[in-house]
């Protein structure tokens, strides 16, 4: 029940008070005295039902929400983007402080480009529950956007919450990267490593910002382990090969 909300936790106590007091007053002391105990006995249960069926509502508001909020999940994961925002949004009417409702419906609008709106559902879907995916996410749409200094700060949130979150540190490492700040990008890098040592986004971008910085063999450790890992990634098949004719030239001199 949504006693979170303020004003419908005030008007619940305020009017169970007076129905309450009320129901318990003496006939003599009425101040209604043009009508009988009956008639304000049966107005005051009336206003109860009132009340018990208004409170039921508002009890019944938060499932409908989270029906909507399913039906949006199954429709993302079956890419019916267009369906997927017309049930959150109802699941949103329904249940405004749903934070997992708006937290589907800002990945649906990333995933369609608009990041916009996605910044605005995460940023709401935080107010209501604090999850590193949200922040991760959040990131993410800051990243698209290319407002690197806010998608950095909250890919460091999310993985201060959740410290084996590795692609947040890869993201982090291309942030670092795109700012020219090798050795920060090198520490994310490997620390994404360290939680998983075949997670193959960090080792390819260690692999080719060691490529393009002109520490080979470094570059070409960190590209033999993608091969292993994915022997279809024809850039890093083009590096190696790459590397292995300067190799080559350099024996020659």
């Amino acid at each position: 029940f949504p006693f979170h909300l303020a004003p419908n936790a005030v008007l619940f106590w305020l009017l169970s008070a007076c129905v309450s007091g009320l129901s318990g007053i003496p006939e003599r002391t009425y101040p209604l005295r043009y009508f009988s105990e009956d008639k304000i006995k049966k107005a005051v249960q009336v206003a109860a039902t009132i009340i018990a069926v208004y409170f039921c509502f508002l009890s019944v508001k938060p499932l409908i929400g989270s029906v909507y909020a399913a039906n949006g999940l199954i429709g993302a994961f079956g890419n019916r983007n267009e369906d997927a925002k017309v049930e959150l949004m109802k699941a949103i009417r329904w249940a405004p402080y749903n934070g997992n409702a708006h937290f589907y419906l800002g990945n649906v609008e990333m995933s369609i480009g608009n990041f916009d709106n996605a910044v605005s559902e995460l940023q709401t879907a935080l107010k209501y529950t604090n999850d590193p995916h949200i922040h991760f996410n959040l990131g993410l749409a800051y990243y698209n956007k290319m407002d690197y200094g806010e998608a950095a700060k909250k890919f460091e949130e999310a993985v201060v919450l959740k410290p084996a979150l590795k692609e947040g540190y890869t993201y982090l490492g291309d942030i670092a990267w795109r700012q020219k700040r090798q050795e920060d990008a090198v520490m994310h890098y490997k620390k994404a490593i360290e939680i998983d040592g075949n997670y193959l986004a960090a080792h390819r971008q260690l692999g080719f910002m060691f490529f393009h910085l002109g520490r080979k063999e470094e570059a070409k450790s960190e590209l033999d382990k993608v091969m292993k890992l994915h022997s279809f990634d024809a850039a890093a098949a083009r590096a190696l090969k790459s590397m292995k004719k300067e190799n080559k030239k350099e024996l020659k001199k």
